[in-house]
Order: C-alpha cells, then sequence, then structure tokens
C-alpha cells in the first residue's frame, strides 16, 4: 500500500489467479489531502531555503489551505501556526 501510495488494499483469489482493480476517482477528499501534502513540501522546502534547523518552530503564511489538514500541515512542518498572507511564507516562531 505504502509503496503504491494506496489507501485501501482488497485480494481477492479466483481459479487460482490473482487479479487487481484500481479506483481512480479523486474524491474531494482525496483532493484536500493531496495539496496538504503538497503544501507540506512546499514549506518544507522553504524551511530549508530560510536555513531553518530541525527543531525550529516557525509561523507559517498562506493564501490558503484545507482546513480540515491544519493539524496534519503543522505536525509535519513543526509550524507553531497557519495564517491568511498573499503568498507562502514562513517567520521563526
Amino acid at each position: 500500500k505504502d509503496e503504491l501510495n494506496l489507501k485501501n488494499v482488497e485480494i481477492e483469489e479466483g481459479k487460482g489467479e490473482l487479479a487487481v482493480q484500481l479506483d481512480t476517482k479523486i474524491t474531494a477528499e482525496l483532493e484536500d489531502e493531496g495539496w496538504a501534502r503538497d503544501l507540506v513540501r512546499q514549506i518544507q522546502k522553504k524551511r530549508k531555503d530560510e536555513r531553518c534547523g530541525l527543531s525550529d518552530k516557525i509561523k507559517v503564511i498562506l493564501p490558503r489551505w484545507p482546513h480540515q489538514y491544519e493539524d496534519y500541515i503543522k505536525s509535519q512542518t513543526l509550524s507553531h501556526s497557519l495564517n491568511t498572507g498573499s503568498e507562502l511564507a514562513i517567520k521563526k516562531a
């Protein structure tokens, strides 16, 4: 699952064959999760560009973000807070 970035795997055996079916439907929830993961990547790059240490807490400024993933974004990026602004920026907390 993790290697293929899948949410769920169901295995069905029949007549000695293994069949694989993929549900490629992108739901609103999956889209928001992907957006949150991309924001984490962008924030981590910004942390690196700003030479933040591994334990440095930061404040993040973003135009918008998926609010249901706010805790995830903050925990993955060591962010003290997410604030609304015109573009992505970080400040040491």
